[in-house]
């Protein structure tokens, strides 16, 4: 049985959202609703993405420091997780120029994980940046007594500002006021950096996790920043957004998807990155829902991981095809990779492959000698220069 779109629940906000996460709708079709309330429940209880979004700010951290300390003798050839977010990589020595230019100076980021049905603020990650360089951060899990401040003229709750908000947009406005105080009360010397609130729903953060190609996650990043875009997609809100948008961020969604994860791609040297996915992600999916690591990961693999140039769809098309036929995504024609071209097995499968292929290379097969380094992060091994 394939499930549709009129099987996801009205009362779901971020229900028009769902098609286009491309790994997330897969799972959806194949199991439902029912398996998604019943696995949602196990993955907030386990608070899996709030661990693996904290393991991956600290090594991107550690990474950092590691660069301007000079222990990693090329930082050009060794990837890590951006800053603002810990989702997609980003070449070890452009992180702190990246941030910088795309956060400025002296700024606070605060990341905030919805629920997409209950609506309710899940958990909390906030990192703060001097000129570029991460000094400060925290979390707050589902069950920090901090969740239960309350806006000053509201009376609201930060857990329940967003089911109390018609938008992402004015919830982040809402939490704004609060978590400015936070930041004022634990930091006063940064009470007048820029402050910078991302609201994400869960839905959205899963399906970025489960992206294995980098060009394709920074399409799909692209895609869930633009959905309230009137130009694009011109949905009832954002998947995920920041408020305020910074600058060049907002010029980038503005640009299109290509332009977009083109950018975004020049900042890991216009190179295919297939991600590295952490064990305590491939250990819990492996545990808890064999089910998805097979169809989320393994299934990726058989089918081929696409190169570059086939991941850069332009929306347009997306939407055309929407229209044509129910679906935003499309099979992509000519070779992808595959674990034998690389020479791996699926036991090696998701260390992290940074390869010799950028947006203008032409599909074919390739082999292990496009292996640039295997890994991210301090754990970074150089295969060649």
């Amino acid at each position: 049985m394939v499930f549709t779109y009129g099987d996801i629940p009205d009362s779901i906000r971020t229900k028009p959202f769902w098609p286009l996460g491309r790994t997330f709708w897969k799972l959806f079709q194949e199991y439902g609703i029912n398996y998604w309330n019943k696995q949602k429940s196990t993955l907030i209880g386990s608070e899996i993405v709030y661990k693996l979004l904290k393991n991956r700010l600290n090594e991107a951290i550690l990474t950092a420091k590691d660069v301007i300390d000079g222990k990693i003798k090329k930082p050009w050839r060794v990837l890590t997780y951006t800053l603002f977010p810990p989702i997609v990589a980003i070449r070890s020595d452009t992180q702190q120029g990246t941030m910088r230019l795309l956060f400025g100076d002296s700024v606070d980021c605060t990341f905030v994980i919805i629920d997409d049905e209950s609506l309710e603020t899940i958990f909390i990650l906030n990192c703060h940046l001097e000129d570029g360089i991460p000094v400060n951060w925290w979390f707050v899990n589902s069950y920090d007594e901090l969740l239960e401040r309350r806006h000053l003229k509201l009376g609201y709750k930060l857990k329940d500002i967003p089911k109390k908000s018609k938008n992402l947009t004015q919830s982040a406005h809402y939490m704004m006021s609060i978590l400015k105080d936070i930041r004022n009360e634990r930091t006063p010397n940064w009470r007048n950096s820029t402050y910078h609130i991302a609201n994400i729903y869960i839905s959205g953060a899963i399906n970025a996790i489960l992206e294995l190609s980098n060009y394709a996650a920074y399409c799909q990043m692209w895609d869930g920043f633009a959905t309230a875009f009137k130009k694009f997609y011109n949905l009832n809100d954002y998947w995920f957004n920041f408020i305020p948008w910074p600058p060049l961020i907002n010029a980038l969604i503005n640009a299109g998807r290509r332009k977009f994860a083109k950018r975004w791609g020049a900042w890991t040297g216009n190179k295919l990155f297939i991600n590295h996915i952490e064990d305590i992600i491939l250990n819990w999916l492996k545990n808890d829902m064999p089910e998805v690591y097979e169809s989320a990961f393994i299934k990726q693999w058989e089918s081929g991981i696409e190169f570059p140039i086939q991941s850069l769809i332009s929306s347009r098309d997306l939407i055309k095809n929407f229209k044509e036929n129910g679906t935003y995504h499309f099979k992509t024609s000519g070779h992808k990779i595959h674990l034998e071209d690389l020479g791996i097995d699926e036991h090696d499968a998701f260390k992290g492959y940074y390869l010799r292929i950028d947006h203008n290379f032409i599909p074919q097969k390739i082999d292990p000698s496009y292996i640039i380094s295997v890994g991210l992060g301090r754990n970074t091994k150089i295969i060649q220069d």
